[in-house]
């Protein structure tokens, strides 16, 4: 008696995986059905606009805009300052300082910070998301 074992690696796109058997080695499993090669159901990775040269935002308005929305949510996040409670900051290019009353989350799990200013002029009490612009001016002195 001759037994043979047939490996197939099986291509999952998101969604529901295929429990039956992998019809060719190129058919692709989407949402649980087996697709072939080139078929239109099957996810394809959004590609990105030429975007060399950059182009004349006045001459080539629509792909000024493409490559400026891909590049804005493809562009590598800046990381979000820390902030100590009881820590005193400063901005910069200003006399205003800052305590820090409180670091929370928000719904969205970004820290919000809950400070209380006390230069020029103390007790106006505030708040803000640590991924707004704002935040990354603030430099702890103490």
């Amino acid at each position: 008696m001759m037994f043979i074992l047939l490996a197939a690696a099986l291509t999952v796109a998101p969604g529901v995986t295929c429990t039956t058997v992998q019809p060719g080695p190129t058919w692709v499993c989407v949402n649980g059905g087996w697709l072939p090669p080139g078929h239109p159901g099957i996810p394809v990775a959004p590609q990105p606009p030429v975007c060399v040269p950059v182009p004349n935002p006045y001459t080539e308005p629509e792909r000024a805009a493409a490559c400026t929305a891909w590049e804005a949510e493809h562009r590598p996040k800046p990381p979000l300052p820390t902030f100590v409670v009881g820590g005193i900051y400063t901005e910069p290019y200003s006399q205003t300082r800052i305590s820090v009353l409180a670091v929370s989350l928000s719904l969205e799990g970004v820290p919000v910070v809950t400070a209380q200013q006390i230069v020029p002029a103390s007790g106006y009490v505030f708040s803000f998301r640590t991924d707004a612009p704002q935040a990354q001016q603030w430099t702890r002195i103490q």
